[in-house]
């Protein structure tokens, strides 16, 4: 009863699609040095391609310019030697970024900006914070790598011992994810880049990885979507063309005759009945 109410708020425009059940679906590119317009097109393909596996429907944000100004304003203040106003900007920018990755227009602006931010934890002796920043960036792009001007020995030095670390926990966290993986969408399909040119994309159900699958470019949207399918089954035959259905009746049939012959065939004692005449006086 509840569903059928829901669906006739969903037609009157008074209920998510979420309330009436139906599967919503978000498709995200993560930030990337090399490609992130592809991947987010990927993910776009993808989720509209599970959408009709699902009979789901696709979520489609609104891009938000300001969180990639923020960030350029953040670098600049960076690049101009003001460290404690540096740290500050650079911190606020990158929390609302990660917050909001579904709304971030495709970039590594937010991945040069961790990059910047990390130099300066190395500037004020705070290794540990250096490294979980760059693990970040390459927990984002695991292909990331350091431009040019990016590349001071101790950066360098910071970027490899990263590397290692992301090598043996490759995972991406849905808590990196921030509201991208919720906020009106129950589905997210992420993609995201690898080493070596290669695409992953993953998907994540309320928030938990429930399946993920390596493509490129060139792969076909509706293969990768039936990858990341795991209800699809092939279908199965009725019941009563399954061999454990006609191997169950044929061990019941055996079992009743058999019985039926014990009680006919055995031989039991003969009793003579004489009614009893009751006499009173």
């Amino acid at each position: 009863m509840r569903r059928w109410i829901a669906a006739v708020l969903l037609l009157a425009g008074f209920a998510s699609p979420a309330l009436a059940g139906v599967s919503t679906i978000r498709g995200l590119g993560l930030p990337s040095r090399q490609g992130a317009a592809a991947l987010a097109r990927i993910a776009d393909q993808v989720a509209a391609a599970l959408a009709r596996r699902l009979n789901g429907e696709v979520v489609r944000d609104r891009p938000a310019p300001d969180l990639v100004s923020r960030l350029e304003e953040a670098r600049t203040a960076a690049a101009a030697g003001a460290l404690d106003q540096a740290t500050t900007a650079l911190e606020t920018a990158i929390a609302g970024a990660l917050d909001a990755l579904h709304r971030m227009p495709p970039s590594a602006d937010l991945l040069d900006a961790h990059v910047e931010l990390a130099a300066i934890a190395l500037a004020r002796d705070q290794p540990r914070h250096a490294r979980d920043l760059l693990e970040r960036v390459l927990e984002l792009d695991a292909g990331f790598e350091l431009r040019p001007e990016q590349r001071s020995p101790r950066l360098v030095q910071a970027f490899a011992e990263a590397r290692t670390r992301r090598r043996r926990a490759p995972e991406l966290r849905a808590a990196t994810l921030g509201r991208a993986c919720a906020d009106g969408a129950r589905i997210a399909v992420v993609a995201r880049s690898l080493e070596n040119g290669a695409i992953e994309v993953l998907r994540f159900d309320d928030c938990r990885l429930s399946a993920r699958v390596r493509t490129s470019a060139r792969t076909d949207p509706a293969s990768v979507a039936a990858a990341l399918d795991p209800i699809a089954r092939p279908p199965q035959a009725p019941f009563y063309k399954r061999w454990w259905f006609w191997g169950g009746t044929a061990a019941v049939a055996v079992a009743a005759g058999s019985v039926a012959a014990y009680f006919l065939l055995r031989d039991e004692p003969q009793v003579n009945v004489v009614p009893v005449l009751s006499l009173s006086r």
